[in-house]
C-alpha cells in the first residue's frame, strides 16, 4: 500500500520542520529577494525587471525559446512602424508626395514674382513718362528720374535671375510632358528676354547720371551761345486716335566748348512764347536774341537738368 504522504516517499524524504522542495514543473512563484528572504536551495529564482520564463519551457508553437515576445506575429502599419524599422524592411514614406505637395506653393511664388516684376516695370515707365515728364526743370525731375531708374534696375536684376531658372524648369516640364507648365515657362522667358535689355539700358543710361547728380548737386555754368529749333511728332492714343505735339530744341554751347540740348514739349507751336520763368529766359536768349545773348545756368551736369537760368 502506497504512502499517502508524497513528501515521505524515497524520492522526497522529509524531516520535521523542513520545507519540502519544489521542482521546476511544480508551482513556481517569484520570491522576494530581500535581505530577510529565505531561498530554497536548488531553485533558480527569476530576476526582477526580466519577463518570467520557466526553465526549459517553450512557446506554444514550439518555435520560440526564451522570453515572451509581445510583438511576435504582429504586422505594423506603414504609418505606425516602430523606431528603427528602416533597417528591418518596414515601408518608408514616399518623398515624391512631399515634392508634389510643394509644387503648387512654388508655382504660386513664381507667379507672384512675375507679377511683381511686371508691376515694377509698368510703374517705372509711368513714373518716368508721366510724373517725371510733368517737370521740365528742377530737382523734382531729377528725383523722379532717379526713382524710375531704380525700379528699372530692380526689374533688370529680377529678369537676369529668372532666365536661368526658367530654362531649367522648362527642360523639366518638357521631360515630364507637362504642357501647361512648359507654356507658362516660355511666356516667362519671353517676358524676361524682352524686358531685360530695355530696363537695363534705361537704368544705366538714366540712373547712373542721376545718382551722380544726387551726390554732387547742381553746378553753375556759363552759356556763350545757343540756338532754337522746333519740330513735331505724332503721339498716338487708344483706338487709333492721336495728336500732334511740338518739340522745342534749345542747343547751348558752354564756355568750355561742349554742346548740350534741352527739349521742351508743348501742345501748341506758340505755347513756348507765352510761358514764363526758365522757359522765357531760354526763349529770349536762343530765339529772340538770335543766340547772341549769354546765360548763366544752375544745372545738374551729368543728367543735364536745368534748375535755373539767368540772362547775363
Amino acid at each position: 500500500m502506497s504512502n499517502p504522504n508524497q513528501f515521505n516517499s524515497p524520492q522526497n524524504p522529509s524531516n520535521p520542520g523542513q520545507v519540502p522542495p519544489v521542482g521546476p514543473s511544480q508551482y513556481n512563484y517569484p520570491g522576494y529577494q530581500g535581505a530577510d528572504s529565505q531561498q530554497v536551495p536548488g531553485y533558480q529564482y527569476p530576476q526582477y525587471g526580466q519577463p518570467y520564463q520557466a526553465p526549459g519551457a517553450a512557446s506554444p508553437d514550439g518555435a520560440y525559446q526564451g522570453q515572451y515576445n509581445p510583438q511576435a506575429g504582429y504586422q505594423y502599419p506603414q504609418d505606425q512602424s516602430p523606431a528603427g524599422a528602416a533597417s528591418y524592411g518596414y515601408a518608408q514614406p514616399d518623398p515624391s508626395h512631399e515634392d508634389e505637395a510643394a509644387a503648387p506653393t512654388q508655382q504660386k511664388k513664381r507667379s507672384l514674382a512675375t507679377t511683381v516684376l511686371t508691376v515694377l516695370a509698368v510703374l517705372a515707365v509711368v513714373i518716368y513718362a508721366v510724373v517725371g515728364g510733368s517737370y521740365d526743370f528742377g530737382t523734382e525731375r531729377l528725383t523722379w528720374t532717379a526713382a524710375a531708374s531704380g525700379l528699372g534696375l530692380i526689374v533688370a536684376i529680377g529678369c537676369l535671375v529668372s532666365i536661368p531658372r526658367s530654362f531649367r524648369e522648362l527642360r523639366r516640364a518638357k521631360a515630364a510632358g507637362d504642357i501647361a507648365t512648359s507654356r507658362m515657362r516660355v511666356r516667362a522667358l519671353f517676358f524676361a528676354i524682352i524686358i531685360l535689355p530695355l530696363s537695363g539700358y534705361f537704368s544705366v543710361s538714366y540712373g547712373v547720371p542721376a545718382a551722380q547728380d544726387l551726390v554732387e548737386g547742381h553746378h553753375t555754368v556759363t552759356v556763350t551761345s545757343c540756338t532754337y529749333e522746333q519740330g513735331s511728332h505724332r503721339r498716338s492714343r487708344r483706338r487709333g486716335r492721336g495728336r500732334t505735339v511740338y518739340d522745342n530744341y534749345f542747343t547751348m554751347t558752354l564756355a568750355d566748348g561742349t554742346l548740350h540740348t534741352t527739349t521742351i514739349e508743348t501742345n501748341q507751336p506758340t505755347s513756348i512764347q507765352t510761358m514764363g520763368g526758365t522757359y522765357e529766359v531760354l526763349y529770349q536768349a536762343c530765339k529772340l536774341q538770335s543766340g547772341n545773348a549769354s546765360m548763366t545756368l544752375d544745372v545738374y551736369e551729368h543728367s543735364w537738368i536745368i534748375v535755373d537760368a539767368r540772362l547775363n
